[in-house]
């Protein structure tokens, strides 16, 4: 059908702006005509309009549910429904380190992971055993080596936004707390502390442990949970200036004697993950003192690490 001088003009005027299906749609003119005539006048739909449509269209065909379940099923190697204990070390572990960035329906979405590289692979397996991740390996001057763990699926995002998880520098975790069965909780708070926690003593007789976050962190869970164990712990807020002059404030619930630290350790360690062997490790320390090697079996992770 031969293209009228008004439909040029038409054409002209708004398809750089609009793009093919708006001309085609008010012309009443398949796409392909429009795109054809538009090629032969030197017409591009501009970058930004190309990107909106996009946009658009995967908005479109996410709230029609085209299939999504399935798309997350090839990430997910777990239910989401019946929390295993390697999924609650998982949660607990994003919940102290992970990252989520919700852009939107239609635009970027990724939950990711990034931790230096020795941590990284110690754990890998666990991590693996729950969603299929894209691992990614970044090596700086002068800084220890990391790894990144990225999946990239609105349907899991929106998982995780649900239960707060871009909200948790300052927000109690008691959504996906709820969820998760009282048995598996320990691997939650296991996975939290290797994240976040610490373990510390010296010869001297002091004996520590802490988790640090943000200054407007909401400790009633940790608090809820010394409580039930029967340990006496402190909250502060302390300001720190880097090298490079910037200032960060930060919040600490801490332990600060061996019977609390011993008895959280019993509590974390409990179970069959055991999580970093570095941190396991200074729990056993802390624990049996000098003759820890005594009351454990870790002769090969003790080597594997070399440590005498």
């Amino acid at each position: 059908m031969k293209w009228k001088i008004e439909e040029i003009d038409y054409l002209v005027k708004n398809y750089e702006k609009n793009g093919v299906e708006f001309c085609a749609n008010f012309l009443n003119r398949n796409d392909s005509s429009v795109k054809h005539k538009a090629n032969r006048l030197g017409l591009i739909v501009e970058k930004n309009v190309t990107n909106k449509i996009k946009s658009e269209k995967v908005k479109n065909s996410w709230l029609d549910r085209n299939d999504v379940e399935n798309n997350l099923l090839k990430k997910l190697k777990t239910d989401l429904s019946n929390i295993n204990k390697n999924m609650a070390y998982v949660l607990g572990y994003l919940w102290g380190d992970g990252y989520v960035y919700d852009g939107g329906i239609g635009k970027k979405n990724f939950v990711n992971l990034e931790i230096i590289k020795e941590d990284g692979e110690e754990i890998k397996n666990i991590l693996l055993s729950i969603f299929d991740w894209n691992i990614y390996y970044r090596k700086r001057i002068n800084r220890k080596e990391m790894i990144k763990f990225e999946i990239n699926n609105r349907l899991l995002i929106e998982f995780f936004c649900s239960f707060d998880y871009t909200k948790k520098s300052f927000v109690s975790p008691d959504k996906i707390l709820e969820i998760i069965p009282d048995k598996q909780k320990k691997y939650f708070f296991l996975g939290l502390s290797d994240a976040d926690g610490s373990f510390y003593f010296n010869d001297n007789g002091t004996y520590q442990y802490h988790i640090s976050s943000t200054i407007g962190q909401d400790w009633s869970y940790i608090e809820k949970l010394f409580n039930i164990l029967g340990i006496k712990y402190k909250i502060s807020h302390r300001e720190q200036i880097s090298k490079d002059g910037n200032i960060s404030h930060h919040s600490i619930i801490r332990i600060s004697y061996k019977k609390g630290v011993v008895k959280l350790g019993d509590y974390l360690y409990s179970g069959k993950i055991k999580g970093l062997n570095r941190k396991y490790i200074k729990y056993l320390k802390i624990k049996h003192g000098k003759n820890y090697l005594r009351f454990c079996k870790l002769e090969r992770i003790l080597k594997s690490k070399m440590i005498i």
